[in-house]
């Protein structure tokens, strides 16, 4: 490719010759991403945007999910602000996400001492009857969560019920607010929502109220 390497970058996916060269770079970040080696897979995931910022062979998405895991956040919030007019399912839960963990933080709510075992106790109280009590400075969050729910519920019920979805095939397209983009959603980031328990408990506290009131009480109670 020589110099067209730069003198296109930003523009590459448009030379036919060059796709071979992108989509083998793309390989190596998913590849790195299964060797857990995450801030390679990162740093590879962000040279393939600079050299396309059109984003033709849709990295954004699993970046955004990386990121999240690996709490870089200030550059979560840049990739979001860059792809501002993108509304999927992967973009909409990803800022809620972002939109609670600000507010967390606000609150002086320590999301990093909540565990597992913590989410399990509070699973229990919910299941019993009780609500959990959050922190009201996480309200202002609920709103970015509702919009993500409003246009694609399937993906709080595959988040919330990741172990009955995780292994199913990826698809080969989807469309908006279906199942098949929930399940891209969920490869993406469920690590990212499972590595945040509270934040997992918000999305039950303000999702499955939401999800029973718009038609999705059988798939809740499944």
């Amino acid at each position: 490719l020589g110099p067209l390497l730069e003198e296109e970058s930003g523009e590459l996916w448009g030379w036919w010759e060059a796709r071979p060269y992108m989509e083998v770079r793309a390989e190596l970040a998913r590849f790195l991403v299964t060797e857990d080696r995450l801030d390679e897979a990162i740093e590879e995931h962000f040279e393939l945007l600079r050299l396309n910022e059109n984003d033709n062979q849709g990295l954004r998405d699993p970046l955004l999910g990386l990121l999240l895991e690996t709490r870089r956040f200030d550059e979560a919030r840049a990739l979001v602000k860059r792809y501002d007019n993108d509304f999927s399912a992967v973009w909409l839960y990803g800022k809620a996400l972002l939109r609670f963990i600000e507010c967390a933080e606000k609150a002086g709510w320590d999301t990093s001492a909540h565990d597992a075992a913590w989410l399990q106790s509070q699973m229990h109280t919910m299941a019993a009857g009780g609500v959990p009590e959050l922190p009201k400075a996480l309200r202002p969050a609920d709103k970015a969560l509702v919009k993500a729910l409003e246009n694609n519920p399937w993906g709080a019920i595959y988040l919330i019920k990741a172990q009955d979805y995780i292994d199913m095939p990826m698809p080969g397209s989807y469309g908006p607010g279906s199942e098949e983009e929930a399940r891209i959603l969920l490869e993406y980031q469920v690590n990212a929502w499972v590595s945040f328990p509270s934040a997992l408990l918000w999305l039950m506290v303000v999702g499955m109220p939401w999800l029973m009131q718009n038609g999705y009480e059988d798939e809740m109670a499944t």
